[in-house]
């Protein structure tokens, strides 16, 4: 239980339909010094970098680092890591989205035979596993914007298609309550350099 006048730590949270700029995302803001990189990185889903909180236990969560990646949160997770965090003392005050063309993030998945169509009590409904995943990704849309309104949480969509724009990337970073000092706006000028184009221009234009 949080104790009466205790302050709630704040962390932001990283979500999205997968294929959608979440690794990218998560490695620039690391890299920028906001964050901390945790799990791994899979090559054959070409993304990682996970804070998964729906197994952990209470000494893992008051470990979540200040920005934390987790796609599972998208299609209903939300709920159960709003809840498990509190109990840490921790709550969550702002989410970016990264949002693509649904048509084409399953497109891109089905290409590394990737299959995520369905988590808990949300699935995808369809002729085939492409429609499934459309679907499912809808839905999870639906019910990230739903849950975030309702609890007062600000968050933004993150354009997939405009993350090689450093600009963006910066205006994305003081959407969420970052300032934008000259010193910072060098460096995040250098380090989408560094990021995007040895990591993701290559790797996601083809999927």
């Amino acid at each position: 239980m949080i104790g009466k006048g205790m302050k709630m730590r704040k962390v932001k949270a990283i979500t999205g339909t997968g294929s959608s700029g979440t690794t990218f995302w998560i490695e620039f803001l690391a890299k920028l010094g906001l964050t901390e990189l945790s799990g791994v990185y899979n090559d054959k889903a070409k993304g990682g970098y996970e804070w998964i909180l729906y197994q952990s236990g209470l000494e893992k969560i008051k470990q979540t680092p200040a920005i934390f990646k987790d796609p599972r949160l998208f299609f209903g997770d939300f709920v159960k890591v709003k809840c498990d965090l509190e109990n840490a003392n921790i709550e969550i005050d702002f989410v970016w989205i990264c949002h693509r063309n649904f048509s084409q993030a399953s497109e891109s998945r089905i290409k590394r035979k990737v299959d995520f169509s369905a988590y808990n009590n949300m699935s995808g409904v369809g002729a085939d596993l492409h429609e499934k995943q459309v679907d499912f990704f809808r839905k999870g849309l639906a019910s990230t914007i739903n849950f975030l309104c309702s609890n007062d949480i600000n968050f933004m969509l993150v354009d997939y298609e405009r993350l090689g724009d450093w600009e963006y990337c910066a205006q994305c970073i003081r959407f969420a309550g970052y300032e934008l000092t000259m010193p910072f706006i060098g460096k995040i000028e250098d380090t989408h350099k560094e990021v995007y184009k040895s990591e993701y221009k290559n790797r996601y234009k083809r999927l």
